[in-house]
Parts: C-alpha cells; sequence; structure tokens
C-alpha cells in the first residue's frame, strides 16, 4: 500500500526559518517554535542587516517589554523609537543539554538564545543564493541545499480514518502538521536509508569490488569558525593574504563565522549541535574538502572520479567505493590530509570495508526482522508489503476514496452479513515474537541499537495498516442500523480478539525499547503506541455517532499501556542526561487522561534515582522542568512537586550574576515559558521577572497578560500528540 502524502503550497514568510532550522530535532513534542514564528510575524520584529532591532510601533505594551527581555535591549528604549542598534551585544549562551547517544558517550545538544535565533532569520533571508552556492560545489555530497522550499507534505488519510472521521483532504493549512522540514529542498535523500535503497547506491555495488565507510569523529565538536571563511575563499592562505584583520570580514564567509560565534558564547572551538543551520555550516567546510580531494586524487594521482573510485558522503558519513586497494590507499589519505587542515578526522566507530554488493549484518538482521513483522502483524492470512517511497494522491487515488466513503456511508446488508460471517483471526504472541527477535539479533551479530529505530519505526507503520483493515468489518458491525444478536455477538469476538492482540503488542513494544532508550527510539515507541491510543480512544463521527468499543474493553487497553509505562519508570535511571527520553513517556499519560496517571509515588521514586526518597531537583534541567509541569498540570495533588520544581528554578537562576542573566537562553526561555504556564502562579511569575531585570510592575503585568493570552513556545493545553509527532518525524535526518 503507498503512503498517501498531499502537497500544499507553503504561505510562510522568512520567519518561517524559526520552525525548521533552528531548534534541536531532539526536543520534546510540546516545545515548538510556532508562538515565536507569530510572535515576530505580527509584531514584524527583526534584526536587519546592518545590525538594527527593528519593530513595529502598533505592538502592545506587553509584546514590547517581552521583546526588550528577549533582546537584552536596556529600559531606557521606548516603542516609539522604532529601532535601536544592537551590534555591541554581548554573546549569548545556548542552552545545552544531554541526551543518550553511546554506553558512555552522551551527546550535548543546544537549544540557541532566541535573540540569536532573530539574527538566524535575517542572515538565512540575506544570504540563502550564497548558501545555495557554497553547497552546489561538491561531487560527493548526497545532503545538501539545492533550493528554497516552496511546498511541504503530509499525510493525514490513514490517521482520519483510524480517528473514525471522514477523510478531507481539504483540511485547512494551519490545522495540520504545519510540517516544515527545513528551509532548503535537500538533494538528493533527506534521511541515509534512503541512500541505501537507492539506484545510485546499487549500481555503485555493480561498478565496484568494495566499499570502505569512514564517519568523522566528533565533527561538529571539532570545528573551528574560523575555517568556515577559509572554505569560502579558496582556503586558508588566501584567506590570510585577503583579510589580514579577521574582524574586518563583513562578507557572506565572515558573517556566518561570526553568528556561529555569538550565539555559542564567542567559541571558536566546536559549534552548537542540533539545529540545521550548524548541518549547513559543516555542509559548507565539507564541500570545500571534497572538492580539494577530488582535485589532488586527479592531479597528484592520475585517479579520476567515477571511474578509479566514487565517494558519496552524507553529513559526515563517507562510502568510498573503490576496485584496486592502492586507489583506497591514494584517495583515503589525500582526504585524511584535507581534513587535518580543517581540524578534523576520523573516527573509527562506523569504520568499515566491506566486499560488494554489500551484504552488512544490519542487513541481514533487517531482513528478517521485516519477515518477522510480517509473519505477526497480520489479520488472518493478510499481508501488507508497504512500498518505502512517497507519492502524491492521484486521481485514480481520490475514486477509490470516494467509493470507500460511499460504502460507510450506506453498509449494504451483504457487507454487514460478510463482516458477520467472517472468521479471520488477530492474533500476537508477544514472548514468541519477542524470543525471536532475540534469535535475530544474536545470529546476526548487530547490536540491538543498529535495528530497533528499524523495527519500531516498521511497527509503527504496520500497525497503523493493521488497524485500517482490521476496523473496515470492524466498523461495518457497529453502523448497522439493526443491531441484531449475530452482530452483537461478532463484534465482541473481534472485540476481544482486538483487546489481547494490543495488549500484547504492548508489550513487544516495551520490551524492544527497553533495549535502548535513546530519543531516536523513544519517538519510533511512542509513535506505534499513539497509533493504538489513537484508534482505542476514537469513537466513529461518520456517517453518525457511535462508540467503537466498550468502555471495559477500552480500559483494558489504557491500563496495559499505564502499566507498561510506569514499570518503564521504576526500571529506568535518572540522570543529567537520561532525562528527555523517559520523560517523553509523560506526553502519553497526560493524552489518555488522569485517571490512568501513574502513581505518584513511581514518578517521585524515578527521579531521586532510587537512591533516596527526596526528589533530585537539582538535576533537572529546563525542558525536565517544563515536561513536569505540563504531565502535573493544575492538580492539586502535585502541588508540593510543582512548588518545589518551581524553588529549583530560581535557584538556578540566582547562581548567575543578575547582569549577565538576559545572556543564557535557558533563563530567558524558563522566564518565558513559566511566564505563559497556566499552571503557574502570578506570584511566581512576577518573582522570575523581576530575577531577569523586569522590575517595573506595570510591565511585569503586560508580559503576563500577553503570556498567558498568546503563549509562546511551549503548547501546555490542547496538544495535539498525532499531528506533533507527524510534524517530528518529518525533520528527521538520521533514522
Amino acid at each position: 500500500m503507498a503512503i498517501r502524502r498531499i502537497k500544499k503550497k507553503l504561505r510562510y514568510k522568512k520567519e518561517r526559518v524559526l520552525l525548521s532550522d533552528t531548534l534541536p530535532y531532539e526536543l520534546p513534542l510540546i516545545f515548538t517554535n510556532r508562538g515565536f514564528y507569530r510572535y515576530l510575524v505580527k509584531n514584524e520584529i527583526e534584526v536587519d542587516e546592518n545590525g538594527t532591532l527593528r519593530w513595529s510601533e502598533n505592538m502592545t505594551d506587553g509584546a514590547f517589554a517581552l521583546m526588550k527581555l528577549i533582546m537584552n535591549v536596556g529600559d531606557q528604549v521606548k516603542k516609539s523609537d522604532g529601532g535601536v542598534d544592537v551590534n555591541g551585544q554581548k554573546p549569548t549562551i545556548p542552552f545545552n543539554y544531554k541526551i543518550v547517544h553511546k554506553p558512555t558517550k552522551p551527546r550535548v545538544l543546544s537549544l540557541i538564545h532566541p535573540a540569536s535565533q532573530v539574527k538566524m532569520v535575517t542572515f538565512y533571508e540575506k544570504y540563502s543564493s550564497m548558501i545555495l552556492h557554497f553547497t552546489g560545489k561538491s561531487k560527493f555530497s548526497i545532503r545538501r541545499p539545492t533550493d528554497v522550499a516552496c511546498y511541504f507534505y503530509y499525510r493525514d488519510r490513514l490517521h482520519n480514518k483510524l480517528l473514525g472521521r471522514k477523510v478531507d483532504s481539504t483540511e485547512q493549512f494551519f490545522n495540520e502538521y504545519e510540517n516544515l522540514r527545513t528551509y532548503f529542498t535537500y538533494q538528493e535523500f533527506s534521511n541515509i536509508y534512503k541512500f541505501y535503497e537507492s539506484y545510485r547506491y546499487q549500481r555503485a555495488e555493480k561498478k565496484y569490488q568494495h566499499l570502505c565507510r569512514l564517519d568523522l569523529q566528533s565533527c561538529f565538536d571539532s570545528i573551528y569558525t574560523h575555517s568556515f571563511t577559509w572554505a569560502v575563499n579558496g582556503g586558508k592562505d588566501v584567506y590570510k593574504e585577503i583579510f589580514p584583520f579577521p574582524n574586518d570580514d563583513r562578507t557572506f564567509g565572515g558573517s556566518f563565522d561570526h553568528l556561529m560565534q555569538k550565539m555559542n558564547n564567542n567559541e571558536t572551538n566546536g559549534i552548537v549541535i542540533g539545529p540545521e543551520f550548524s548541518r549547513i555550516f559543516a555542509e559548507v567546510i565539507l564541500q570545500y574538502v571534497d572538492s580539494i580531494t577530488e582535485s589532488k586524487a586527479l592531479t597528484e594521482k592520475g585517479l579520476r572520479l567515477k571511474k578509479d573510485y566514487e565517494i558519496y558522503r552524507y553529513v559526515d558519513d563517507y562510502f568510498i567505493f573503490y576496485n584496486e586497494p592502492k586507489v583506497l590507499e591514494d584517495v583515503r589519505a589525500i582526504l585524511i590530509e584535507t581534513l587535518q587542515e580543517y581540524k578534523l578526522r576520523f573516527g573509527s566507530d562506523k569504520n568499515g570495508d566491506f566486499n560488494c554488493p554489500v551484504i552488512t549484518d544490519i542487513t541481514r538482521a533487517k531482513i528478517r526482522i521485516d519477515e518477522l513483522i510480517d509473519d505477526n502483524l497480520t489479520v488472518a492470512a493478510y499481508r501488507t508489503h508497504l512500498r518505502k517511497v512517497d507519492v502524491e494522491e492521484t486521481e485514480k487515488d481520490k475514486a477509490h476514496h470516494a467509493e470507500e466513503e460511499e460504502e460507510e456511508r450506506n453498509p449494504a446488508q451483504e457487507k454487514i452479513d460478510e463482516a458477520v460471517a467472517n472468521k479471520d483471526q488477530l492474533r500476537l504472541n508477544a514472548n514468541e515474537f519477542n524470543a525471536r527477535f532475540k534469535d535475530i539479533v544474536a545470529s546476526t551479530g548487530v547490536a540491538y541499537t543498529d535495528v530497533l529505530n528499524y523495527t519500531l519505526m516498521r511497527i509503527g507503520i504496520k500497525t497503523e495498516t493493521l488497524l485500517k483493515d482490521f476496523d473496515k468489518e470492524f466498523k461495518i458491525l457497529s453502523m448497522a442500523e439493526e443491531q441484531t444478536e449475530a452482530v452483537l455477538k461478532q463484534k465482541r469476538r473481534k472485540e476481544r480478539m482486538l483487546v489481547n492482540y494490543l495488549q500484547e503488542l504492548i508489550d513487544v513494544i516495551f520490551f524492544l525499547y527497553a533495549r535502548s532508550k535513546k530519543v531516536n527510539t523513544t519517538l519510533k515507541a511512542i509513535i506505534a503506541l499513539n497509533i493504538i491510543l489513537d484508534y482505542v480512544q476514537s469513537d466513529y463521527h461518520y456517517p453518525k455517532e457511535a462508540p467503537r468499543m466498550s468502555k471495559e474493553a477500552r480500559d483494558v487497553v489504557m491500563k496495559k499501556l499505564r502499566d507498561e509505562i510506569a514499570l518503564l519508570f521504576q526500571t529506568s535511571t535518572f540522570n543529567e542526561y537520561t532525562q528527555l527520553e523517559i520523560l517523553y513517556f509523560l506526553i502519553v499519560l497526560k493524552k489518555m487522561g488522569s485517571q490512568y496517571y501513574m502513581p505518584k509515588a513511581v514518578q517521585n521514586r524515578y527521579l531521586s534515582n532510587k537512591e533516596e526518597d527526596k526528589p533530585r531537583l537539582n538535576d533537572l534541567n529546563m525542558l525536565s522542568v517544563l515536561m513536569l509541569l505540563y504531565y502535573w498540570g493544575d492538580s492539586a495533588k502535585y502541588e508540593k512537586e510543582r512548588m518545589e520544581v518551581l524553588q529549583h528554578v530560581k535557584r538556578k537562576f540566582e547562581r548567575v550574576v543578575p547582569r549577565m542573566r538576559r545572556q543564557y537562553a535557558e533563563l530567558v526561555m524558563t522566564t518565558i515559558e513559566l511566564t505563559s504556564c497556566p499552571f503557574v502562579d502570578n506570584g511566581v511569575k512576577h518573582e522570575l521577572l523581576i530575577l531577569m531585570g523586569v522590575e517595573d510592575r506595570k510591565e511585569r503585568l503586560s508580559i503576563i497578560k500577553y503570556l498567558n493570552k498568546y503563549g509562546f513556545c511551549v503548547r501546555w493545553t490542547g496538544l495535539n500528540v498525532t499531528k506533533e509527532l507527524g510534524a517530528k518525524i518529518s525533520q528527521e535526518v538520521y533514522s
């Protein structure tokens, strides 16, 4: 079955950079830049190319006071001024947080200061053509910007089917995913797995006998920001001749270099990790390295690209195809030498040599995993093989869907009789599935982390299709005008079968997830669980209102899900870099409703790291604070914990000298988000604003009023988990 994708024309302004390119992918679903985007657009806030902060004189007092806080401008600035020079501002300090990456090495990601994000908007607008020029020079790169994006895509038909709703392909733009992958379109591969399945990869396998894979070690941490200016000016020596005083460089290269330093506390060694613009920064440097490597290979060794060797590079992963070992030796030596000039080197984790055609242990494992899933996630003899290509909805597709909808409006007696007579089985044994999965991992020699993302993704896709297929007849039984004994009996049978199946499936998902608790794996697991949750929680709304499942059946599945999440908290360790992964599941619990919240003691025990009864609040980072407050809501039973967390936040402010607080992204964003939070007392909001230097009570009241009305980055209420997951997963670079 093809994955239906609907194409929409973008109607965003230049500030749409904030929606796709300035935040790390690994942020909670509740945190996006949509409110920030609307705030800037509505109030015409920008930092122009001359470094002047400008705004609309028609903005409200609250919006203006908030701008002064975000952009760190003094109280002497008046709304009527219309602009202020911010060139001489001190550097900002990003909020750095850790996620699980390798068993002994976490990955540090950065959320940059909102003021730096505003400046990035202007940079993109001014230099987008230059970015495209300097990322179009390499013949090696297979992920590079090629144009400014004009469209975005979304899927909604299958989700709407599972929600029991009429499918409407003319949904309003802002009611859909607001799904911007990136500011630019990328060629040729938006995700690395697509390269493995591509014609180019398979053609190289036929053409060459060997493949060497190399991976840059700590690429973003190792980049020297000035090397960007070297790359865009023909090399270090040429640049130093043109610009003996680098601070005088106001060109594209100098501007990007300066901006990357200023957002990272003036650091020149290493760049922030996470945002898309950092990958663009690295791409320009690596494209220059690619070009030099190709040139030296030809002039020094007489090696011709696509004749003697081929190189493909996806971000910082290199794939070198070759026939003769001497060719690899020469090409690799030139590549290493050129990279060293830019303070970059290869690591050892992903390096490897393979004979072509390449059939790695991971490939073998994935083939067997596909078979395992196809054998178990199925209705009776029904099999579905999803095409892994994206297609737009054709006229034939539309006609088919119209026919389906007509059948839903008029479930003929013949269809009802078929549904009653149907004996298809829906079975899954979690123990058997898990045992076979363990055998696949052991016999192929792969690590769990190598295949878990893929496995959970396939389970999610297959579950969505399976439930849609199962629901065709289940809905007919529910919609039958005459609920005869035969209809009711068959519906009860199918419901019992479905409940048992979903319980087993939940077991499988949590068993797999427990093997590797990373952010990507967490998202894949939650996507699969959310598909189940959407189905179970929804009733039919079209062509008439009708319950999908009995209250008792629904309760069994929901309690099973709640208990598994509680067990996950009981068996996981809380520390400074495994916070986001586990706390993500609070979003699932919140969606289930307060009657399915896990016991408070389980949560507190997790936060205490099981060594003491009192939660270790000093270890909570900003994102964890926001997640906990979102989950607790305004529940009175969490009042004590809520106040303790807020006290912890205030202590964090007090550890920074007042004159520097507005330079810290974490303190600025925490202030804004807690001020917008409906679950935080106004007295606390005033305290936080005072700590951030907003002394005037009238200004504080105006900020509180504005944020209470419009919010900012965190969606405290009314979160559509399904749509946020769709938006999130579309921005994934590595799967």
